[in-house]
């Protein structure tokens, strides 16, 4: 996924963690799950799973977790 789709997305995770832990923010949870705006996910490059902000948060942790462990493993350097 490049920058700008990754960026996107991670505003969109922020955003319904905030929301999601008031009141009106199940209706906004409710809405995101709708075809349409699955859709326009898969479109940005991310797939809808529909986790908990607490899932998200332990799937990224994970994920850092194995890329740094690659790249530390095979010393890969980022071009200037």
């Amino acid at each position: 996924m490049d920058r700008p789709k990754a960026d996107a997305v991670g505003r969109l995770l922020v955003l319904t963690d905030m929301l999601g832990r008031r009141t009106h923010g199940l209706a906004i949870v409710k809405m995101l799950k709708t075809p349409e705006m699955k859709a326009k996910i898969v479109e940005l490059g991310a797939e809808p799973i529909g986790n908990s902000p607490a899932e998200m948060d332990k799937f990224l942790r994970e994920d850092r977790a194995r890329w740094a462990k690659l790249i530390q493993e095979t010393g890969l350097k980022l071009e200037q």
